[in-house]
Order: C-alpha cells, then structure tokens, then sequence
C-alpha cells in the first residue's frame, strides 16, 4: 500500500473515532492545565545598576580608585559567597528554599538569580525570581545594598590611606599628649611651680622685704650696743629677731636642687629662689611638650576630618538606573504556552492510540 492510500485509510479511521480524538485532545489539554496551575507562580524584580567609573573616560576628574571596578568585577562581588551569605541570612533563605545548608541556599539563589552585563554600555543588571513579589523586589534592593558596601570595604584608594594613616597617627599623637601633661601636673605638684616666671616675682618681693627688715633691725641692734650691754633685754631681742629675719632668708634662698637631689621645695609655699632656675628650665620644657602635642593633635584632628570629607568624595558608589520595583504580573509559568503544548502533544498521540482502538472494537463486533 502506498504512502498517500495509508494516509487516507488514516483519515477516514480518524473520521470515523473523532470523538474518540476530541476527548483525548480534551483530556490531554485538561492535564496540561491542571499542571500548569499546579507549578507556583513565578515573579522577577530586576534592577540595573552602573559599575563605579564606567563613565571616567568622559569624567577625568574621577579618582582612579573608581576606574578599577569593571562590570567583570561586579558581577564577581555580586556572585561572591559573601554577598549571597548576607542575603541568605537577611532573609532566611534556607528556611524558604527548605534545605539545611548554605552550599544548597547559595546554589538555589544562584538559580533563582540572574546577573548580566551589557558589553557596549557595561551596565549590569540583577533580576531576582521568587514565588513573592515583596521578596523578590527586596533581594534585587539587597544586591545593591551590599555591593555597595563590598565596594566600600575594598576600598584602597591614597585618601583611604591617608586617613588610616591620620587616626593612627592622632592616636598616639592623643596618647603623647596626655603622657606630657600628666608629667606637667606631677611636676608642678610636687615642687610647687604653677607659673615659674609670677613665683619668681612674688620670692623676689618677698625676699627684698625681709632683708629691709633685717637692715632695720640690724641697724637698731648696732645703736643699743653702744648704749647697753649685749646682756640687756632689748639687745636681746633684737638679736633674736635678726637671726630669726636671717633663718626666713635662708629659707626664702634655700639650697640647690642637686643639693636636694630633686626632691622638690618640701613644706615651702613657694620654692626656693637657687632651684628657681633648675626648676624653671623642666617647667618649661614640659610645657612646650605640652604645647607641642596639643597643637598636634589639633592639627591631626583638622587633617582627619578632611581626609573623611575626601574620601567620602572618592568613595566609589554604584549608581542605579532602575530600581527594582515590586512586580505586578507574574512571569511564569506560561499556563497558555502549557495547555496549547498539550492540545498539540495530545493530537499527535492520537495516531498511535488509533490501532489498538480500532483492534479492540473490530473485535467487540465480531463477537
């Protein structure tokens, strides 16, 4: 039998059970749909993003820390175990992918994730697929968040640099300061020099007073001497006051302080007048240790905040072209690509269901 007669013997079979065939395309066609409902609606958020210093070619004054972030290098942060890490635990992923380990997580979100890059603009795009819509647009924000901050952490620009360099510096700059001026406040406490130079002043004034005073009382003593006795009772006293004038003198000059090794004025108000000089000499370089470091540290403190301000500047950000908005539709799954698929599947089985059907019901008749 010829090729177009077994065709046509086909047809009039065919004719003749189409209601056999409508009812397995039906049948058929109802099992696609049942399938197609049954596969979980599917939505994609997608967000594009610039990588940082794309456009420097254009832009010259962008620092060339921003040139070395590729769409290459992007896209790799963005795939990097880090990142998908972060996103598994912000939004408990293994618990909505229902598996136990971040190996699997990571390899679910990879499937669930789709990162590309268009080669002539270099602009990378991130969509995310999820059986929620809120989540889906949440994760694609996420990818960005934490790029951002990936890109951040990387950063190993010289303004970068240079403000590490500056707060270490401040820190021990800070800690000098703080060493000299508890040495100051020691010093100054233990041999009472406060202001070395109003000290001098008052000893001085102090001093010239009390040799006024042993002058007068010396010359009044020498006057009685001629009158009384040395056994008298007022050349008594007046030799007692001018040896008690003497004592406050020595007192007020007292010794050097390699004669008191550095042990400082005692029980005196004010120091004495030979260690003025020794101790005038340590005040003051503590002092300008003191003054030192704190115009240091002030220093160090302005050059920190604009070492900050710079490289917040330099700081390369990815700028985002189109946020992932919540979707509205669904993209998958095609239930009408599904059922039209099984109508056709269903129509091309018929051939091969006809001859065991035409068999069963020749021989029904023949009985």
């Amino acid at each position: 039998m010829s090729y177009g007669a077994r065709a046509v013997l086909q047809a009039r079979v065919s004719w003749e059970f189409r209601h056999f065939v409508a009812s397995v395309v039906f049948l058929g066609t109802l099992l696609f749909l049942l399938l197609g409902f049954l596969i979980p609606t599917s939505y994609e958020a997608t967000t594009t993003v610039v990588p940082p210093g794309q456009f420097s070619v254009e832009l010259p004054q962008i620092s060339e820390f921003e040139g070395k972030f590729s769409g290459a290098l992007v896209m790799a942060i963005l795939r990097s175990d880090t990142v998908q890490d972060e996103l598994i635990n912000r939004f408990d992923l293994r618990r909505i992918y229902r598996v136990n380990t971040y190996a699997e997580a990571r390899q679910k979100l990879s499937d669930h994730t789709t990162i590309q890059q268009n080669r002539k603009g270099g602009v990378v795009s991130i969509t995310v697929a999820d059986h929620d819509a809120q989540r889906a647009s949440a994760v694609a924000e996420a990818y960005v968040a934490v790029l951002n901050r990936s890109i951040v952490g990387l950063n190993t620009s010289s303004t970068h640099r240079e403000g590490l360099f500056l707060e270490e510096r401040l820190k021990v700059a800070r800690q000098e300061l703080d060493h000299s001026a508890q040495e100051l406040s020691e010093f100054s406490s233990k041999n009472a020099a406060v202001n070395i130079e109003a000290q001098v002043s008052a000893s001085m004034k102090a001093l010239a007073k009390v040799e006024r005073e042993v002058i007068a009382t010396q010359s009044e003593l020498h006057g009685l001497e001629q009158i009384y006795t040395s056994n008298h009772s007022r050349v008594r006293i007046l030799q007692a006051r001018s040896a008690q004038l003497r004592w406050r003198m020595a007192q007020m000059m007292g010794p050097s302080l390699t004669e008191l090794g550095m042990s400082g004025p005692g029980e005196q108000l004010l120091p004495a007048l030979r260690a003025l000089p020794l101790l005038n000499k340590k005040y003051e370089e503590l002092k300008r240790d003191v003054t030192s470091s704190e115009a240091l540290v002030e220093r160090l403190t302005q050059l920190s905040e604009l070492a900050r301000v710079e490289e917040v500047k330099d700081i390369p950000v990815v700028e985002v072209i189109d946020v992932a908005e919540r979707p509205e539709k669904s993209s998958g799954p095609p239930r009408l690509r599904i059922v039209v698929l099984g109508a056709i599947i269903s129509f091309f089985c018929v051939p091969f269901m006809l001859p065991p059907v035409t068999y069963l019901r020749g021989s029904e008749q023949s009985n």
